[in-house]
């Protein structure tokens, strides 16, 4: 879980190949649902037509609907591993290890300027959409579900990636998820590098 543009997908990519797990996203399977096939940059919510499938998100049940899908996926399969702003919520009293990827609004910005294929949106604009995207999924999930999706109280990790690399932050992602795995099975259990 994070923000827009913490690198949340490609983290939870990482985790389930690392681990030999399934990878789920929910924004694929919610774009799936509306039928609407995703071949744009990696930031698609903060364009347009992503602005313009969040109004049908608003007219409809959808979001209810994706996360029934989701639950029911959690309560009966194993070694998953899902990106989705919404699951540790939802699914507390699952035995799950839930990450909370929080780097600047700065560095968030700058990743996905430099990741989008077309520069016509300057740095400034997309923290501003950034900003404006966050604080819209927070409305839809307070009023959605009561939950505020800035309260980190409930994850086992919070972890600021501002200053490092993507491979960086999975290596240190991945020994923390091993270690926390490792007290909860044995509080003698040491983790290896």
């Amino acid at each position: 879980m994070g923000l827009t543009t913490c690198c949340k997908t490609r983290q939870a990519k990482n985790i389930a190949e690392h681990f030999g797990m399934t990878y789920i996203s929910r924004s694929q399977i919610l774009l799936s649902e509306l039928r609407f096939e995703n071949n744009s940059a990696d930031h698609f919510w903060l364009e347009s037509v992503g602005k313009d499938l969040n109004i049908i998100r608003d007219m409809t049940e959808l979001d209810r609907y994706v996360d029934n899908l989701l639950l029911r996926k959690a309560l009966n399969e194993n070694n998953l591993v899902f990106d989705s702003w919404i699951i540790p919520w939802l699914y507390s009293d699952l035995d799950a290890i839930r990450v909370y990827l929080k780097p600047s609004l700065e560095f968030g910005a700058t990743l996905a300027y430099t990741s989008k294929t077309s520069k016509c949106i300057s740095e400034d604009d997309l923290k501003e959409l950034i900003t404006i995207k966050d604080e819209e999924s927070r409305a839809r999930f307070l009023k959605l579900y009561g939950f505020d999706i800035y309260d980190t109280s409930i994850f086992d990790m919070v972890f600021d990636n501002t200053l490092l690399e993507k491979q960086q932050t999975s290596e240190i992602l991945i020994q923390r998820i091993i270690e926390i795995l490792c007290s909860r099975l044995s509080p003698e259990c040491e983790a290896y590098p």
